[in-house]
């Protein structure tokens, strides 16, 4: 069930609960006014509610205001945790795309390392050639080496880059849902004949 079915339910439900109740209470009430010194009956059951529409009214229109601050909370919360989420998405796509270029930059490095025990074993076998071939090696091994600490240098900064990104949001958020509980507890506060 998704979230409109539930107000929907949640609604429908509010709505016969409170027709049942207001009823309850229509049935066994009256409206009466005190003239030359005797009570009249003017109204009895729902036409009450004709008689008394001032309170009816202010009974709306308290009923609309408190909706609201429920509505507004439960948007801010449902925002909250949609930014969240895509925060963590995003964090989980950055971890995959370091991990795969750290196995790509391993792999790299192993199949260098093959290559440089080939150069080695030729260069047992050929002694004229060994001194020239072990150093041209080395030197493209170190080059290599030297790629590989760089991209693991400037993943392990961007991992940090994105721990930041995500301290921040996570505060951010923070900071949002505190401002959200401020406003609702001063809406609370508010008195509702100045509202109106």
């Amino acid at each position: 069930m998704d979230v409109m079915d539930r107000w929907l339910w949640g609604g429908t439900f509010a709505c016969c609960a409170g027709y049942y109740g207001l009823d309850k209470m229509f049935s066994k009430s009256g409206w009466a006014v005190y003239q030359h010194a005797e009570w009249t009956i003017v109204a009895s059951g729902w036409s009450v509610a004709l008689q008394g529409w001032p309170l009816v009214v202010l009974g709306v229109l308290v009923g609309i205001w408190i909706a609201m601050l429920f509505v507004g909370h439960q948007y801010e919360t449902t925002r909250g945790n949609e930014l969240m989420e895509r925060l963590q998405q995003q964090v989980r796509a950055t971890n995959a795309a370091e991990e795969t270029a750290l196995k790509t930059v391993e792999a790299k490095l192993a199949n260098e390392m093959r290559h440089a025990r080939a150069a080695q074993e030729e260069a047992l076998q050929r002694e004229q050639k060994a001194a020239k071939v072990v150093l041209e090696h080395e030197a493209s091994i170190a080059a290599v080496k030297s790629e590989a600490y760089e991209l693991v240098r400037r993943f392990e900064t961007r991992a940090l880059d994105a721990e930041h990104r995500k301290k921040q949001a996570q505060g951010a958020a923070e900071r949002k849902k505190r401002r959200g509980e401020g406003d609702d507890s001063d809406r609370s506060n508010m008195n509702p004949s100045k509202v109106f």
